[in-house]
C-alpha cells in the first residue's frame, strides 16, 4: 500500500510534521498529540501513515488490504482460517490495535480480524513498527496500529460507492460529513457480502488415501462466505481555540466462515504438517465501541486530555463435525457464545518547559472481562446429536466462564530538542495486571531514542525499548488451557535507520535495521496448557523507497529481510514458522490523460517455513509466490467508474501452509461525490 512515511514528512520541511494530515480527521483519537512541529518521540520511531487518498488509489476495502504492502508486515491466514497481521516476526496478539485511541483487540485472546474493519471512515492509519512510545502503555510489543477516523469539513459533503464482482461480491458505502460553526460531524455506513471465493485454476487437490475429510476440490473454496456491516461516526465541538471535545462511536455486525486447512491428519496417509480439519464458523458477531475525549490547553505550556472509552465484542462461534455444517456430536465440536468487554479511562498531561523541551505523562486503567457459555465435545461415542448431549460414551464439557482482569499503566516521557539538528527522547513506564483469581503481575517499560539531521535531506535515528504484554484472559481462564502462574511477555527492541532525499532526482529512501529479543513467549504446549516457554530473536532490515519522475507518475517499493530464530532451551529446531525471510513489494500510480488513473501493485514472498505438528519437529517451505493487482478508474465530473482485478496472474499460492489463497477475481464499481 502506498504511504506517507516519516521520510516524506522530513522532506516536506526539516521539522514540519504530518500533523497537517489531521485537518480533516478526528485528531482527538491521536495518542501522540502533535502541534505545528514534529514530535521527537515519533521522529525516532519507524512509522508509516496510510492516508485515505492512498486507500482510494488502491481500492482497498478493509484494513487487511490497506496495509498489506507496508515493510515489516506480513498479512497471512491464521490457524483458525481468519486474517492475521504480524509485524517483524511477532504475532497479531502482540500488535496493539486502536480505533480513535480505543483498544479493540479481543481481550479474550489478544487477536483481531483486520478483514472486519471497513476503511470508508478512515482518514489515516498510523502504523508504528517496533519500539513505540511508552505513552501507549502496555501491549504493542510488535507495534501499534492506530486508526484515525475522518471528520466533517466545511459545509456538507458526502460520497456514495457501489460495487459488484466475482463470487457474489457486493459492496455499498455511504459517507456524509458536515462542519457548521463550532461543530463537526461525520458518519459512514457500509455493507459487504461475498458468497465465496474461487481458488486458482492451477490449484490441484492431492487425494489422500483413506481420508474421509478430503473435502476441498478445485473451484469454490469451502466455507468462504462473508457478510460485514458497519456504521462509524463522530461529533466534535470546538468552543474555543484552546478547547475541544468529541465523541467517536462504531457498530459492526456480520458473520463469516473460516475456510479450513485443506490437509487433514486423520486419514490413512497422514501428513505430519497437517492438523485435524475444523469446520468452524463465526455465525454472528456484534461489536460496539465509544470514546469520549476532551482536550484543553490552559496556557502556553500545559495541555490535558482526559478520555473515557468502552468496547464490547459479542461472537457466536460453532465448530461442526464435517462439511455439512449441521452436526456437533463428534470430538472437538463446540458451541461458544462469548462476550468481551473493555472499559476504562485515560489521562494525558503535557507540559512545555520551552519550545524545545516537552514532558508528557499518561495513565490508563481498564477492566477486561470475558463471559462465555456453550459446550465442547471431548470424546464421541455412538449416537448423539448436535446439542450438548449424546449417548454411547459421548463426553461433553459445559463452557461457563465469567472472568476479568484489571490493567493499569503509568508512563512518563521527555522530549528534548538539543539543537536544530539533534533530538532526544527518554521514557519510563509501569504496568500491572490484577486478575480475578487474586494474583497480580507487574512490570516496567522504558524507551530511549535520538535523531540527528546530517543535512536538510538526511536524518539518522536510533532507539531502544523494553515492552511488556500481559497474558490474555484465554491464557488465564480457559478450561484445559488456563495457567494462573503465567508471567508477562517481554520484548527488547534495538533499531537504527537513515532517511534520505536525493537532491539530483526526485527520490526518497528509508533504511532501518532492527533486532527484537523476545522472552517468556506464551504458547500452548503439548497437553493444551499455556506456558511461558519461548525465547526468540527477530532481526533484519526494512527498506522503502519512492521515485516520482514527474507529477503524474509515482513508483514505490518496499523490502523486508527477516531472520527469525527460536532460542528456547531444548527446542527441537531453531526454525519459526510463517515468518517469510524475503518480502518485496512494488507499486505504480499513473495519472493518465483524459481522467484515467492506473494503479498496480506486486507482492513477492520467499522462504516461508511451516513446522510439523508433532515430534520429531521438521520444517518445510510453503512455496514462493507473486501476487499482481491492477486497478483502472475513469473520472467523469463527480462520478468515478473503476474496475479492479486481484491476483491478476491467477497465482496458486498459500501465505500459510494448507490455506490456499483466492485465485483471480474482479470488481466493478462506481463512486459519486456530492455536497458543497
Amino acid at each position: 500500500m502506498s504511504k506517507t512515511n516519516k521520510t516524506t514528512c522530513l522532506l516536506l520541511s526539516s521539522l514540519v510534521s504530518c500533523s497537517a494530515l489531521a485537518d480533516n480527521s478526528y485528531s482527538l483519537g491521536e495518542i501522540i498529540v502533535t502541534k505545528d512541529v514534529e514530535r521527537a518521540t515519533e521522529a525516532v520511531s519507524t512509522i508509516d501513515v496510510v492516508t485515505s487518498a492512498d486507500i482510494n488509489e488502491s481500492g482497498a476495502h478493509n484494513l487487511t488490504e490497506a496495509i498489506n504492502l507496508l515493510p515489516g508486515l506480513n498479512v497471512r491466514t491464521g490457524g483458525d482460517g481468519a486474517a492475521r497481521i504480524d509485524i517483524r516476526g511477532l504475532r497479531t496478539r502482540q500488535v496493539l490495535l486502536l480505533l480513535d485511541g480505543v483498544p479493540i483487540n479481543s481481550n479474550i485472546d489478544g487477536q483481531f480480524d483486520p478483514s472486519t474493519i471497513d476503511v470508508g471512515n478512515i482518514d489515516r492509519i498510523k502504523v508504528t513498527r517496533g519500539a513505540s512510545s511508552v505513552l501507549y502503555g502496555d501491549g504493542g510489543n510488535a507495534g501499534v496500529i492506530n486508526i484515525i477516523s475522518k471528520a466533517g469539513t466545511e459545509g456538507t459533503q458526502g460520497r456514495f460507492k457501489a460495487e459488484t464482482g466475482s463470487n457474489g461480491h457486493r459492496f455499498g458505502q455511504l459517507s456524509i460529513g458536515n462542519k457548521s460553526g463550532n461543530w463537526r460531524s461525520f458518519v459512514n455506513l457500509s455493507g459487504y457480502e461475498r458468497d465465496n471465493f474461487d481458488l486458482s485454476d492451477d490449484y490441484d487437490p492431492v487425494p489422500v488415501t483413506g481420508n474421509p475429510n478430503n473435502f476441498q476440490g478445485s473451484g469454490e473454496r469451502l466455507n468462504s462466505d462473508r457478510e460485514d456491516r458497519s456504521i462509524v461516526g463522530n461529533l466534535i465541538w470546538t468552543p474555543s481555540p484552546q478547547t475541544q471535545a468529541g465523541i467517536s462511536a462504531s457498530y459492526r455486525e456480520g458473520e463469516y466462515g473460516k475456510p479450513p486447512e485443506t490437509r487433514d491428519s486423520t486419514g490413512g496417509d497422514k501428513d505430519p504438517f497437517a492438523r485435524n480439519a475444523k469446520f468452524e464458523r463465526l455465525d454472528d458477531y456484534e461489536s460496539y465501541s465509544v470514546n469520549v475525549t476532551a482536550s484543553h490547553r490552559f496556557d502556553s505550556s500545559l495541555t490535558i486530555k482526559p478520555s473515557l472509552y468502552f468496547n464490547r465484542f459479542d461472537e457466536l462461534t460453532n465448530n461442526y463435525d464435517d462439511v455439512s455444517f449441521s452436526s456437533q456430536s463428534a470430538k472437538n465440536a463446540f458451541h461458544s457464545d462469548n462476550r468481551a468487554d473493555i472499559y476504562g479511562a485515560n489521562l494525558q498531561v503535557s507540559y512545555e518547559f520551552s519550545e524545545r523541551n516537552l514532558a508528557s505523562l499518561a495513565t490508563d486503567c481498564r477492566r477486561e472481562s470475558w463471559q462465555s457459555d456453550g459446550f465442547e465435545v471431548k470424546a464421541a461415542g455412538g449416537g448423539g446429536g448436535g446439542g450438548g448431549g449424546g449417548g454411547g460414551g459421548t463426553v461433553t464439557n459445559i463452557i461457563d466462564i465469567d472472568e476479568h482482569a484489571d490493567v493499569c499503566s503509568l508512563a512518563y516521557e521527555q522530549e528534548l530538542q538539543v539543537s536544530d539538528d539533534l533530538g532526544l527522547v527518554g521514557g519510563v513506564g509501569y504496568a500491572q495486571q490484577h486478575r480475578s483469581s487474586g494474583k497480580t503481575e507487574k512490570g516496567s517499560t522504558y524507551r530511549i531514542g535520538a535523531f540527528y539531521d546530517l543535512s536538510e535531506a538526511t536524518r539518522l535515528k536510533t532507539s531502544h525499548a523494553r515492552k511488556i504484554r500481559f497474558p490474555t484472559l484465554r491464557d488465564l481462564f480457559e478450561p484445559g488451557r488456563a495457567n494462573s502462574t503465567l508471567s508477562p511477555e517481554l520484548t527488547y527492541h534495538y533499531e537504527a535507520g537513515v532517511e534520505h532525499r536525493f537532491t539530483d532526482f526526485p527520490a526518497l529512501l528509508d533504511v532501518t535495521l532492527f533486532r527484537i529479543d523476545a522472552e517468556d513467549y506464551i504458547e500452548k504446549v503439548p497437553g493444551g496448557v499455556a506456558e511461558n516457554t519461548e525465547k526468540s530473536r527477530f532481526e533484519g532490515v526494512e527498506v522503502s523507497a519512492e521515485y516520482s519522475p514527474f507529477d503524474q507518475l509515482t513508483l514505490r517499493t518496499g523490502y523486508t529481510y527477516l531472520d527469525a530464530e527460536n532460542r528456547s532451551s531444548g527446542a527441537e529446531t531453531q526454525d519459526l514458522q510463517n515468518r517469510p525471510e524475503h518480502r518485496l513489494t512494488m507499486e505504480l500510480s499513473y495519472r493518465m490523460p483524459w481522467g484515467i488513473n492506473l494503479y498496480t501493485s506486486w507482492l513477492h514472498v520467499e522462504n516461508n517455513l511451516e513446522l510439523s505438528r508433532n515430534p520429531p519437529i521438521i520444517s518445510q517451505e510453503t512455496g514462493d509466490y507473486d501476487v499482481l493487482d491492477l486497478k483502472v478508474e475513469k473520472q467523469l465530473g463527480r462520478w468515478t467508474l473503476y474496475s479492479r482485478v486481484h491476483n491478476m496472474l491467477d497465482e496458486d499460492y498459500a501465505d500459510s501452509g494448507g490455506y490456499p489463497a483466492p485465485g483471480r477475481w474482479f470488481i466493478f464499481g462506481a463512486e459519486m461525490s456530492f455536497g458543497s
